[in-house]
This record gives structure tokens, C-alpha cells and sequence, in this order.
């Protein structure tokens, strides 16, 4: 066999992903917007998703419920977060297996175990 070559894969733009969804968001609401439109010129009545899903929670949720989603949100975006540190740490310290780089996996590991 010939020689390993490592490719490092490409960065990921996290604002770039985040305008994807914000933009697929903004076009469900038009289309929605679109389909109540004929709904309501066909039948005379209709809301679209965004007011649907707006009216339910309010209807449902209260104060406690807004909170517990608030933290749910906090500690799933924490641990999301938490493991993409560790998998690009271990990464690292893969890497520096593979290259025989022993100087940098002593760092390394003593970074990752907070010394």
C-alpha cells in the first residue's frame, strides 16, 4: 500500500447554518401565508401555522412551563456544545497518536484533564 494521507475536514460555518434555517422558517410562514390566502378567498376563514402553534401554547402553557422549556433549551445547547469540544479534543489527540507527535499528546491529554 502506498502512504496515509490525512485530510482534514472542512470548517463548518455555525451562522451559515443558522441563516439556512432561519430562511427555510421565513419561507414555511410565506407559504403558509400563500395556502391560508386561498383558504380564506375559497372557505371565507382559516389562520396560518405560525398563529396555530402561537394559540395553542399560549392556551397552554404557563409560567412554570415557559421555564422548564428555557432551561431544557439552555442544557441541551450547553451539552451539544460540550460534546463537539470533546470530539474535536479527542480528534486532536488522534492526531497526535497517528503523527507520533508525543510532545503534543501530552497537552493534550493533560488539557483534557484539566491539569
Amino acid at each position: 500500500g502506498g502512504p496515509v494521507v490525512l485530510v482534514s475536514r472542512p470548517q463548518r460555518n455555525a451562522g451559515l447554518g443558522l441563516l439556512a434555517a432561519l430562511g427555510f422558517y421565513c419561507y414555511i410562514i410565506k407559504f403558509s401565508d400563500r395556502v391560508l390566502t386561498y383558504k380564506t378567498k375559497k372557505s371565507g376563514g382559516g389562520e396560518g401555522i405560525r398563529e396555530t402553534v402561537l394559540r395553542i401554547l399560549w392556551q397552554t402553557c404557563g409560567y412554570r412551563e415557559a421555564l422548564t422549556v428555557t432551561k431544557l433549551s439552555l442544557m441541551l445547547m450547553l451539552r451539544t456544545f460540550g460534546s463537539v469540544w470533546v470530539s474535536r479534543h479527542w480528534g486532536k489527540i488522534v492526531n497526535s497518536v497517528v503523527t507520533a507527535n508525543f510532545p503534543r499528546l501530552t497537552q493534550l491529554v493533560s488539557e483534557f484533564a484539566g491539569a
